[in-house]
């Protein structure tokens, strides 16, 4: 039988910005879950069974990115699902490091990096990079 597929949660209301990091997830082999708006979090991520990664935009329509963080790390089921900033505010990783997000990818993200981060957030080491 095979194995499920590493299950990647993309948490962002731009469209294209998902697409493009979906892409690069399944090119490296894992199953992206687009999730638009963050009234669907929750269901959505009840549903999921190999969920290894969640990334999450800061600045959404009437949410931000500190708040949803914040509600997911109440969630016990969550607590070894690594949580990464991706964001084209590249001036708050402070902020985001002092949160308690467990990483940080600037937008553009930068291709020919990717699978490498991606592998490294995988196995558990930490990732504070900006795009391009």
């Amino acid at each position: 039988m095979n194995k499920p597929k590493a299950q990647v949660v993309i948490i962002d209301d731009n469209v294209l910005n998902s697409e493009i990091l979906a892409t690069l997830l399944e090119n490296s082999g894992l199953e992206a879950i687009y999730i638009a708006s963050p009234r669907e979090i929750m269901p959505t991520l009840a549903t999921l069974g190999n969920l290894r990664v969640i990334f999450l935009d800061l600045e959404m329509p009437n949410y931000n990115g500190y708040d949803i963080l914040q509600v997911l790390r109440g969630e016990p089921a969550l607590n070894d699902v690594p949580i990464i900033a991706y964001t084209v505010h590249t001036n708050q990783v402070e902020s985001v490091r002092q949160a308690g997000f467990d990483g940080f990818l600037g937008k553009p993200l930068i291709p020919a990096q990717f699978p490498s981060q991606i592998e490294r957030i995988l196995t558990g080491k930490a990732v504070w990079e900006f795009g391009g």
